[in-house]
């Protein structure tokens, strides 16, 4: 996990329920999203461990969807990973 001190964007609680689109038509994957920044978020997945979800996906953040986020892993523990967010329009996948 990244120092505090190399972030480009302060971290702020967020505390919500989010779910993790893998982009596959396979059903998305409940997480918490613990904190989040302008340039990503930490996250815990609720129903596997971060080692088996894929290094891009999309970060739902609203019930409906509207509200996304396309991710690449930054790190991960055994419980958490930190995601950074593609800036808009630039998708890698």
């Amino acid at each position: 996990m990244p120092s505090r001190k190399n972030r480009r964007f302060d971290r702020k609680a967020f505390d919500r329920l989010g779910a993790l689109d893998m982009g596959d038509g396979s059903a998305s994957t409940a997480c918490e999203v613990l904190d989040i920044s302008e340039g990503g978020a930490r996250l815990r997945p609720l129903i596997c461990a971060p080692e088996v979800l894929p290094d891009r996906f999309t970060l739902l953040l609203s019930v409906c969807g509207r509200v996304r986020r396309i991710c690449r892993v930054a790190w991960r523990s055994a419980s958490e990973m930190g995601v950074q967010f593609n800036k808009a329009g630039k998708s890698s996948f």
